[in-house]
């Protein structure tokens, strides 16, 4: 897969302050041929949270965190995939180091538009 050519829905991400409380999320649907690209270029943490919800009325999904395609020197070199049951939440602690590419991109993809991912960052 070539990153600059990658045609997915930009994710957002939601940064999060220690004196806040409550966090209102939108995720974005899960483009199921392309998935999402969340750009975190400048983000400085070491780890990041993924919610991934599915509103799928019947069966289970998989989302998958795709593994760098040029990534860093501790890059995963196996996707990452967590099952939704039907209706289901998700959420996975995802170092940076490991999914991150060089120019700041995470790529998630998913088997249903009913999918949605968000990503927060502290």
């Amino acid at each position: 897969m070539n990153i600059q050519k990658f045609a997915a829905a930009e994710g957002t991400t939601l940064k999060v302050r220690e004196d806040e409380g409550f966090l209102a999320l939108t995720p974005v649907a899960v483009d199921t041929t392309d998935g999402i690209k969340f750009n975190l270029k400048g983000v400085k943490n070491d780890y990041l949270l993924l919610v991934a919800v599915s509103e799928e009325a019947s069966e289970a999904k998989d989302v998958t965190i795709k593994a760098p395609t040029n990534g860093s020197y501790a890059a995963a070199d196996a996707d990452l995939t967590l099952s939704l049951a039907a209706g289901g939440v998700a959420v996975a602690r995802i170092s940076t180091a490991k999914y991150l590419n060089n120019d700041g991109t995470l790529i998630i993809t998913g088997g249903s538009t009913n999918i949605k991912v968000q990503a927060i960052v502290r």
